[in-house]
């Protein structure tokens, strides 16, 4: 057993109810690419390194947003900054990430209201795909000063999302062809085996 699985079949006690919920959802859903599944539970176990969290172990490290210079927590990267926002509601969720609810950890809370009360296309495949590239964008806006658009981190959510789907989709077709060709070699086998060997 996997220890992701481990910890979700016995979770620590400090885990909220509504983090461990959206973890099942996520590891159940086996869309959703592994990489992404990782960044989802590291967001919602609040292990990201974040401007802020960064900062309150490394003072040295500004605790301000690369992008607009507000404080740089979970939150604010992935739905208060103008540039997540604009991501969000440019989305096919259609999102206003202002119109969330601000109660409770504002994440986790914004989390599962986008997932209960979303439109279709707010699968949760797609939500942490979105998140996944609103977090490499930021780290390559505060590394490496270049700059996504809105348009490059939908384009990259759709294609995370889409990519493994469409992977597993070829995987199991070529299986069933797999399967279908052995099918196909026995039926060919038995028709040439003798007649007698068959009546024995």
């Amino acid at each position: 057993m996997l220890a992701t699985e481990e910890a979700l079949s016995n979770p620590p006690s400090n885990i909220p109810m509504q983090v461990l919920q959206i973890l099942r959802h996520v590891w159940a859903d086996k869309t959703i690419q592994p990489q992404v599944k990782t960044f989802a539970w590291r967001l919602l176990r609040l292990a990201l390194g974040t401007a802020c969290r960064v900062h309150g172990i490394i003072p040295a490290v500004d605790d301000k947003c690369s992008r607009c210079g507000s404080p740089g927590d979970d939150n604010h990267l992935f739905f208060g900054c103008n540039f997540a926002r604009a991501v969000w509601f440019a989305s096919p969720i259609g999102l206003r990430a202002d119109a969330l609810p601000q109660t409770g950890h504002e994440l986790h809370s914004q989390i599962t209201t986008i997932l209960q009360q979303g439109p279709s296309q707010a699968t949760a495949g797609m939500i942490f795909s979105i998140m996944w590239c609103l977090w490499k964008a930021r780290n390559d806006h505060r590394f490496n000063k270049s700059n996504w658009t809105v348009t490059r981190v939908l384009h990259e959510a759709k294609a995370t999302d889409t990519a493994y789907n469409i992977a597993l989709e070829t995987t199991l077709c070529l299986n069933l062809l797999h399967m279908l060709l052995q099918i196909q070699h026995l039926q060919i086998l038995l028709a040439l085996l003798p007649c007698r060997f068959l009546r024995e």
